[in-house]
């Protein structure tokens, strides 16, 4: 059976949204080749813009800086249209960027325990909320305490990473999306 996800989808952007660590990019990626549409990782995008690592602009700008940054950066990305985006992890503390999100896309929201995103980066030095930090698990427990509630309130769809493989959640993420086309054709 061939799927039409564009009949399903629509010209909406599927954005992915979560913590770091939670595989946002690398199932982003493989959803965007099987969906044949364009992927976008925002950090790589503002990477290559600015022709400096999201590290580099931390410490340049700080937070503050990076983020209205990265609101620019994702308004103007996501409006073109029938794109899969991985947004950063700290992308969805912005008012401005959630009201793009929830206005020019669809957003699913890939969420793993504290305890599983740390085992996932643990070798990795570029994370910028990281990089100083001594206790990596705990930075990470209360970044994920402090954004949570934004992920969940603008998910459309939630799916728990924890135990699934990035392919597993590609799987779920096809099934979910060839499931609303059902329902919609019931009602």
């Amino acid at each position: 059976m061939t799927v039409d996800f564009e009949a399903i989808l629509g010209d909406r952007n599927i954005f992915m949204i979560g913590m770091m660590g939670a595989w946002k990019s690398t199932v982003g990626r493989r959803l965007a080749t099987h969906l044949e549409r364009p992927f976008i990782d925002l950090d790589r995008a503002i990477e290559r813009g600015e022709r400096k690592t999201i590290l580099e602009l931390f410490e340049m700008l700080g937070e503050e800086g990076f983020r209205s940054l990265e609101e620019e950066y994702l308004d103007y990305l996501s409006a073109k249209p029938s794109q899969v985006i991985s947004t950063g992890g700290g992308t969805v503390i912005s008012k401005k960027n959630r009201k793009v999100i929830y206005y020019r896309g669809v957003s699913i929201y890939l969420e793993a325990a504290p305890i599983t995103l740390h085992r996932r980066i643990r070798n990795v030095q570029k994370r910028p909320l990281l990089a100083k930090s001594s206790d990596r698990l705990k930075t990470l427990t209360d970044l994920y305490e402090e954004r949570r509630k934004y992920y969940e309130s603008l998910a459309d769809l939630i799916i728990t990473t924890d135990d699934l493989s990035p392919t597993a959640v590609v799987n779920i993420i096809i099934e979910e999306i060839v499931n609303s086309a059902d329902e919609d054709h019931t009602d």
